[in-house]
């Protein structure tokens, strides 16, 4: 009952994937012709996507490494393997496995070879990430494995991109690249952790593939009419015909059936061993690590480090902190920390916590420091005092003047108890930079021989404008300006204002600018005109009919010195 409830199953999945009887000869031949033929083109793809996967881990770049598992081709001789273990074909066996062997063998050299030459050999995230393996690994590789059966029994559209999705789910080259990095870079520990990924997804391809080919019906299919056709071509040799008759026997035995697929299996099993305590290892260092963060977010000292770090890793916890405190307190709570996280974490961990003084422990250490500082140094002897005639002073000033500043419109001198005397300066122009102001102290200092300090004051005289019924964008300008000149008592304000029916808004806008007159008193006028208009002035403002058609003769007067009183 069992049998036929087992070929109905068979049977009943064969139609639903459209897997004919003609369609199963006619992909076993084909992988057989496949065999003897493309070579060259098949350790072409092999080596580009070995190269491109090894610089892709290198530089880190995820992109690249996915292009590589794109182009590889060594999925196909493990599927051909996995078709020739469920019919129990020999020759398609043997000539898959040698392949599989001669693949491995090449990527992993050359990946080798690459590194060596390579000018560093620094452990990215992506080749980090091939070196841990745990179960997961293995049941990601079993679903792209029956994918990838899949879309070889059934050779459609649909088929072409499920097997491009199964190409980049299923890692192949990558880690057999990691496992020649790590050669080539002397780490054992991160060639082992590759290959035991590799060796999970090659077990787990060829265990469930068989199994899925077997659950299609592939071994309905006259295995030995096809092995008799592809031997006698001409690129199979006498001496793998005989090794295919040799392994014919074996598979046709008695318990040939089961031993074909036993093996990979068996090769499953035992690396499921290492997987799982690899998973155990991961599940521990992630719980471990929780448990750690949050002690440390317990403790007031600990809860806001000035420098963090912990590792968790392979049965050890080291954690290492600098925080803000006093010595006492971090030996305190260092000890604790210990105390805790070996009963959280099973393990005796390293724990170092450094206390850098904050603000009140240096304070209170500089009281206690007070009567042991040392006698004051005796005073600096002030800077020689500027030359008395103002006539010198301005006219080192305007030789050493940058022209970029504009013109000099004013400056004032500022004698100072204790510091060199400052000259502040009024100019028409771009505003200099601090590093300009220096400059041009020390420019005046030189020709003074005196020390002076230098702060510029720009000013401009550039008018804003702007029509009636943009009062509003105009108004913030104007507020500027006033401002500014409530800081210079010599500066004027001129405005322009456009008639109350000019438009829209205009009204409210008098309104403040009449509110901004009532600051400046006699230093701003209002005259009528077609716009809004605004600018400064070091004089008093023209009459309204001049301002009003030509706003631009508002001559400045000529810079003229002057002193503080």
């Amino acid at each position: 009952m069992s049998v036929v409830s087992g070929e109905s199953f068979r049977s009943w999945l064969s139609n639903a994937l459209g897997v004919t009887p003609q369609a199963r000869v006619d992909l076993l031949w084909l992988m057989m012709e496949r065999q003897q033929r493309a070579s060259f083109t098949y350790w072409f793809q092999l080596g580009l996507a070995m190269a491109i996967a090894t610089l892709g881990l290198v530089l880190g770049s995820t992109g690249v490494v996915i292009g590589a598992m794109l182009i590889s081709p060594l999925m196909e001789p493990i599927i051909e393997a996995s078709m020739g273990l469920a019919v129990g074909s020999p020759y398609l066996a043997m000539r898959s496995f040698i392949r599989i062997g001669g693949s491995i063998v090449m990527v992993v050299v050359c990946a080798a070879v690459i590194t060596v030459a390579l000018p560093f050999r620094e452990v990215t995230p992506e080749i980090a990430a091939r070196t841990t393996p745990t179960v997961l690994d293995l049941l990601v590789a079993l679903c792209c494995a029956l994918m990838a059966a899949f879309t070889t029994a059934r050779a459609t559209t649909e088929s072409a991109v499920a097997a491009s999705g199964t190409a980049i789910g299923i890692s192949l080259v990558p880690p057999l690249c990691v496992v020649g990095f790590g050669l080539g870079a002397l780490s054992p520990s991160t060639a082992a952790g590759a290959a035991l990924l590799f060796t999970a997804n090659l077990s787990s391809i060829l265990l469930f593939a068989t199994l899925f080919f077997l659950a299609c019906g592939m071994d309905r299919v006259d295995v030995d009419a096809l092995e008799s056709n592809a031997l006698a071509g001409p690129h199979a040799g006498e001496r793998m015909a005989r090794a295919a008759q040799a392994l014919r026997n074996v598979f046709g035995s008695r318990y040939g059936r089961p031993m074909r697929w036993l093996m990979p299996a068996v090769l499953v099993a035992a690396i499921y061993v290492p997987l799982s305590q690899a998973l155990a290892e991961v599940t521990w260092q992630v719980s471990t690590r929780n448990r750690v963060t949050r002690l440390l977010a317990e403790e007031e000292l600990t809860r806001d480090p000035v420098r963090q770090s912990i590792t968790v890793e392979r049965g050890t916890v080291a954690v290492r902190l600098v925080v803000l405190g006093n010595s006492d307190d971090a030996a305190r709570v260092e000890t604790e920390l210990r105390q805790r996280i070996a009963d959280a974490a099973g393990v005796e961990p390293v724990v170092s916590l450094v206390a850098v003084p904050d603000i009140g422990t240096v304070r209170a250490t500089a009281s206690t420091l007070i009567p042991k500082l040392p006698a004051p140094a005796p005073p600096i002897p002030e800077p020689p005092a500027l030359p008395a005639a103002e006539s010198a002073v301005h006219g080192a000033l305007t030789a050493v003047w940058p022209r970029v500043a504009g013109e000099m419109l004013r400056w004032r001198l500022e004698h100072r108890e204790g510091a060199p005397p400052l000259l502040e300066v009024l100019h028409a122009g771009p505003a200099l930079s601090s590093a300009g102001e220096h400059l041009l102290a020390r420019a005046l200092t030189e020709r003074l021989r005196a020390s002076v300090q230098v702060r510029t004051v720009n000013f401009s005289v550039e008018p804003v404008t702007a029509p009636p019924e943009q009062a509003i964008s105009w108004l913030p300008a104007l507020t500027r300006m006033v401002e500014s000149a409530l800081d210079l008592e010599v500066a004027h304000v001129c405005v322009e204002a456009p008639p109350a029916r000019a438009a829209r808004g205009v009204p409210d806008a008098l309104k403040a600018v009449t509110e901004l007159q009532g600051r400046l008193a006699a230093r701003m006028n209002v005259a009528a005109g077609p716009q809004w208009l605004a600018r400064l002035s070091l004089a008093p403002c023209v009459a309204e009919t001049q301002l009003a058609t030509t706003p631009g003769t508002d001559a400045l007067p000529p810079a003229k010195p002057s002193t503080a009183p």
